[in-house]
């Protein structure tokens, strides 16, 4: 009995390379057309939502409103991936032995098992009873570190907020469980940056 894979949505924290990023998923999807018959987000859409991104970057110092309107757009490019996404696990959940052509030809790439230790000063590890130590990239300590939590990695709620890279849970978790988590950033024009990929781990 074959088990299918599960899509990666490895968003980049820069704004061009997420514009990149969406674009390789549009060929994927419209060069695959058979493959994926009815995305949620159309091709003519989702390649206007990424115009509308690349415009708003170029233009981002012409205008009061700049940062404001790149944010709004690339918020919009976020949801359509991640939409996308979960159609394209719905086709591999619905044919398992497909999954590793089906993700391949999506543009998107499989996730693989989370040791609960990533790179770059990111990582959740658990030393104490029902306790978890969060680790995220050092950025100067100046803005908020939004850290969401996951019980079985769809559905998501706040966990911890932090102005440190480096922080704990005060409430305990299951012993034993796993857990999943992300992060983001509030940036300097308060407004959220992209979520970082996700780490899980299991609880001592």
């Amino acid at each position: 009995m074959s088990t299918s894979k599960t899509v990666a949505v490895n968003l980049p924290r820069n704004v061009l390379e997420v514009a990149d990023f969406a674009r390789k998923v549009y060929d994927s999807l419209t060069e695959n057309i058979s493959l994926f018959p009815s995305p949620p987000v159309t091709p003519t859409i989702f390649m206007s939502h990424i115009e509308e991104l690349l415009e708003a970057e170029a233009s981002i110092k012409l205008s009061p409103q700049g940062v404001v309107v790149r944010n709004n757009a690339l918020n919009l490019i976020t949801s359509d991936i991640k939409r996308l996404a979960i159609y394209v696990q719905s086709l591999v959940e619905a044919s398992p032995n497909s999954s590793d052509l089906l993700i391949k030809a999506s543009g998107f790439s499989i996730k693989h098992p989370y040791s609960g230790r990533s790179v770059q000063g990111y990582e959740v590890i658990s030393e104490e009873e029902g306790k978890v130590t969060l680790s995220a990239p050092v950025n100067d300590e100046k803005f908020p570190y939004i850290w969401e939590i996951s019980a079985d990695n769809v559905n998501w709620i706040l966990f911890k907020m932090s102005r440190y890279s480096l922080t704990k849970n005060e409430g305990p978790l299951i012993s034993g469980h796993v857990y999943y988590f992300r992060y983001y950033m509030i940036g300097e024009d308060n407004m959220p940056e992209p979520t970082s990929t996700i780490v899980s781990c299991r609880v001592k």
